[in-house]
């Protein structure tokens, strides 16, 4: 067993930027960071997050938000929706993969972060001697006998057309309502991120 090494990413985007030194942090970045920070800290419990496209904030938000909240927290499990299963898979694998590839072996970054080795696919996988890991489900999924300590919503409509259809805006509703909600661990934060659904 490995003993996870201390660090001192006070941000997201530190973190960010540790993994990809290239990561480009623009004054829209700083804010998300500002606001995610202070859900970790349990200073606000629910953030919606609206910006035009290319702004980064779902690689922010969906991909290395959850990631910081593991690093700072190992046993937070976190749950990941979007408007399909395949794209929620994709963010599942986005936060996994830098774990995987910065364990501290030939000289790369350590996370102090370790996939437990039978669990861990892209929509379902947990950390190594740790309560924590990510559930990644569409819209239409469920987390059914699956309690979480942080939700992220990213993009539970896909397109224009689906935003201006009572049908989709209701079941992204009743997804919250009925899904969502109910998984919450009491004091868990969620982030509706970054376009949450008109009613």
């Amino acid at each position: 067993m490995f003993e996870a090494p201390e660090h001192a990413w006070e941000t997201p985007g530190q973190l960010a930027k540790a993994i990809e030194p290239t990561t480009i942090q623009t004054p829209a970045l700083d804010l998300i960071d500002e606001y995610l920070v202070k859900v970790e800290a349990g200073e606000i419990d629910r953030l919606i997050i609206n910006l035009p496209p290319q702004e980064g904030k779902s690689t922010r938000v969906t991909t290395i938000g959850p990631l910081w909240f593991l690093t700072r927290n190992r046993d937070r499990r976190i749950a990941i929706v979007s408007y399909a299963q395949d794209l929620a898979d994709e963010f599942g694998r986005n936060i996994r993969n830098p774990i995987s590839s910065n364990n501290g072996e030939d000289e790369t970054l350590d996370l102090g972060l370790r996939v437990a080795r039978d669990n861990g696919a892209a929509r379902r996988w947990k950390l190594d001697a740790a309560k924590g890991g990510v559930r990644a489900v569409g819209i239409r999924g469920g987390l059914t006998g699956r309690p979480v300590d942080a939700l992220f919503i990213d993009d539970p409509i896909s397109n224009l057309e689906q935003a201006h259809s009572k049908t989709y805006r209701e079941q992204a509703w009743g997804f919250w309502q009925s899904v969502g909600m109910t998984r919450l661990l009491p004091g868990a934060p969620s982030r509706p991120s970054p376009h949450p659904p008109a009613r």
